[in-house]
């Protein structure tokens, strides 16, 4: 089956809400009953956003990680993820 929903969110330093954004994204998505993939673009994060966000790649196997080396800022890493999308 192809991906049907590519959901697309930057993030930067949000280490302490990105756990819970993912699981209720994940599961407002798993309703839908379509493929989806989930592609965080963490947008140079200060904090653990990055160290958390590989955590959570053994949990969501939907789950894609995208790291900017700088910061690109919100649009910047939109369209980063745009582009990786499926």
């Amino acid at each position: 089956m192809t991906i049907k929903i590519s959901l697309v969110a930057p993030a930067y330093n949000e280490g302490g809400i990105i756990t819970k954004f993912l699981e209720k994204v994940d599961n407002t998505l798993k309703k839908q009953k379509v493929k989806y993939e989930i592609l965080i673009i963490n947008d140079a994060s200060t904090d653990n956003t990055l160290e958390l966000l590989k955590d959570m790649l053994k949990e969501y196997n939907n789950l894609r990680v995208i790291n900017n080396k700088k910061n690109l800022g919100l649009t910047g890493s939109s369209w980063k993820g745009f582009n990786e999308a499926k």
